[in-house]
């Protein structure tokens, strides 16, 4: 084997040692390997137009057309808001929204509740009977009685 220092090395104490050494090298940031690409071979995706019109800030007519545009029965996120009330409460909300929106595009920190997100993996390859036997053994779980309290929720997947 050739180590960093293009010298041969043999044997398994001195392998194991260039071995270490190498990705110790590579891991504790001595030396930063960057892989430049020459940009004058790459192709030009976005023209310029485009790219200033990408830069913009959003404007308070873009942003309704958002708000406008998601489905009134759409799930409501973490705030407990859904399209329904940004639609009906639009007027009352707009200067807010916008001043949020404008600060995160400004590069402004925003506070970390503003991106929760809540996640549930749904198991796949599984027959629907044992869903339902799955159901019914959480619910029977839930039912034992326990620190704090517990919560079931029921979706119509037709209308997630």
């Amino acid at each position: 084997m050739i180590n960093d220092d293009d010298e041969w090395i043999q044997g398994d104490e001195h392998i194991a040692k260039a071995a270490c050494d190498h990705f110790q090298h590579i891991f504790t940031g001595e030396e930063k390997y960057i892989n430049e690409i020459p940009m004058n071979c790459t192709p030009r995706m976005v023209s310029q137009e485009h790219n200033d019109m990408l830069k913009e800030l959003p404007t308070i007519d873009e942003l309704k057309k958002v708000v406008y545009s998601m489905n009134t029965n759409s799930a409501a996120g973490p705030d407990g808001m859904n399209g329904y009330f940004f639609q009906k409460c639009w007027n009352i909300i707009k200067i807010d929204l916008l001043a949020v929106i404008l600060a995160f595009f400004s590069g402004q920190m925003i506070p970390k509740y503003f991106s929760h997100a809540c996640l549930v993996l749904l198991p796949k390859g599984r027959s629907i009977s044992e869903n339902i036997m799955l159901a019914q053994e959480i619910i029977h779980q839930i039912k034992k009685p326990t620190i704090g309290s517990n919560v079931v929720i029921k979706l119509d997947m037709t209308k997630a």
